[in-house]
């Protein structure tokens, strides 16, 4: 089965309204669009269920799906804090951006998994932020919605070896398969190369975000279109087909207010590309 294509909210610029995101992306040839839960967004945690059910019915209405939905309060409020009313307010967080996932009828969230800092050291922030994922996991197993941790620049789970171990601590703690894996292809550059993380986690990745870094170096990085980076991108497609991936291919780039409907159009056709290189 082919990978479908999805284009994240986080593509565009925080003025763009949800409503011009779905329409672009319907214009474009997507399958499915990643929403975003924030503090002030239009999207927020406070968000009724009828005014999520009106972004779903919008969605249906071009004939998308929703891809998945990503936890705006990731850095804000990290789960792994060591105040405890920080991470309290990171979790209640969790669990509303599972609910907007439930009532827009998707099945996964991407989470980062709190962060080490100066405050935070890294066994104190893992223990933390398994705490964490356990709590919501247990509460996001009713909903069906899977929690996808997502390997980012946060000093925290550097290798694969490390993400196997935290989501298989999380699930046996939960006692159901609910956390999973969300992969960034450009994230892990700077620390290794994408298509070794996919084929050793396998089946532990639900959701895939297409983005692409020049250069490898954690100082001398930064972001272009795919695939003009370094991402190796017929591994990664190979390795996606080897795994069995049949999930969402959800574009992560970002997108200039001034050029927004051509680069969509663009970010389509080149998925539709990548997809070529192994189905």
């Amino acid at each position: 089965m082919v990978p479908k294509k999805a284009i994240s909210q986080l593509c565009f610029s925080k003025i763009t309204p949800v409503k011009e995101i779905i329409e672009l992306a319907y214009k474009a040839g997507f399958e499915g669009v990643e929403f975003k839960t924030n503090v002030d967004a239009e999207i927020r945690f406070d968000s009724s269920r009828e005014d999520v059910r009106k972004i779903y019915t919008l969605l249906k209405d071009h004939n998308l799906e929703t891809a998945s939905v990503s936890n705006g309060a990731n850095w804000l409020y990290p789960i792994s804090s060591l105040d405890e009313s920080v991470r309290r307010k990171g979790v209640e967080y969790v669990k509303k951006t599972v609910d907007v996932a439930y009532w827009l009828e998707t099945d996964a969230i991407l989470l980062v998994p709190g962060n080490v800092t100066k405050e935070t050291r890294y066994d104190k922030a893992w223990e933390k932020s398994l705490e964490s994922v356990v709590e919501a996991g247990k509460y996001a197993v009713d909903r069906g919605v899977t929690i996808c941790i997502e390997e980012v620049w946060n000093k925290l789970i550097f290798t694969p070896l490390e993400m196997e171990r935290f989501v298989d601590k999380a699930n046996e703690e939960v006692g159901e398969e609910i956390v999973g894996v969300y992969f960034d292809t450009a994230n892990i550059m700077p620390f290794g190369y994408p298509e070794h993380w996919i084929t050793y986690l396998g089946k532990k990745i639900k959701r895939i975000h297409i983005k692409d870094f020049k250069g490898e170096s954690p100082s001398m990085v930064y972001s272009v279109f795919p695939p003009y980076g370094s991402v190796d991108w017929p591994k990664v497609m190979n390795a996606l087909k080897e795994i069995g991936y049949n999930s969402f291919l959800t574009a992560e780039i970002p997108v200039s207010d001034i050029v927004k409907e051509t680069a969509t159009r663009y970010i389509s056709d080149m998925i539709s590309d990548l997809i070529k290189l192994a189905w």
